[in-house]
């Protein structure tokens, strides 16, 4: 008889001054041969009650690109799961700056069995939805792994790198990629 599929969710963990615990977290995924995986790779607070957790996604039901975005918001009682408008892809790093802005890049559009190339995401959370922001790097395969708010201007700031070929989790002939919003 073979092995069933058993979910992955994520893990929270939380620091009272203390100690460590162990946060819940939404159940998105479930167990059993319908499971997903979670995992978190970026975690950033506005607030005490408005902290944003980011990651990837690997539904039960695979997807011809691998992941999908995943966001969980707490608002100082629960986390809970908050939908991208991106189908396909990983958030490697995070920044809440308030309510109404936040910030999240990582990858999307990579198929390692489907060879296709990645392309840099970022996307905006207004208050009210995520959205996808154009990416200015014109390059066949960008992952942005950075992102961070210089407070004396506002600007964003997102990093990464960029190259010609992606193989697996192995980048090859990359260099540095820096963006800023205008």
């Amino acid at each position: 008889m073979g092995q069933a599929n058993v979910g992955h969710n994520a893990i929270f963990e939380h620091w009272d001054g203390k100690q460590w615990t162990i946060a819940p977290g939404p159940s998105a995924g479930g167990i059993g041969p319908l499971a997903s995986h979670h995992a978190l790779f970026a975690i950033s607070a506005a607030s005490a009650t408005d902290v944003w957790a980011a990651g990837a996604e690997n539904p039960a039901i695979p997807i011809p690109n691998g992941t999908e975005p995943l966001f969980e918001h707490w608002d100082g009682h629960t986390w809970s799961v908050v939908a991208s408008p991106s189908l396909t892809g990983k958030i490697s790093a995070i920044v809440a700056l308030g309510p109404d802005d936040v910030w999240a890049v990582g990858l999307q559009g990579f198929g390692i069995d489907t060879g296709q190339q990645g392309q840099g995401l970022i996307e905006h959370w207004d208050g009210q939805q995520w959205s996808v922001i154009a990416n200015p790097s014109p390059q066949p395969f960008t992952q942005l792994s950075g992102v961070a708010c210089d407070p004396s201007t506002g600007k964003i700031w997102v990093v990464g790198a960029t190259g010609a070929t992606h193989d697996g989790d192995q980048l090859y002939s990359t260099q540095t990629l820096i963006e800023t919003t205008p």
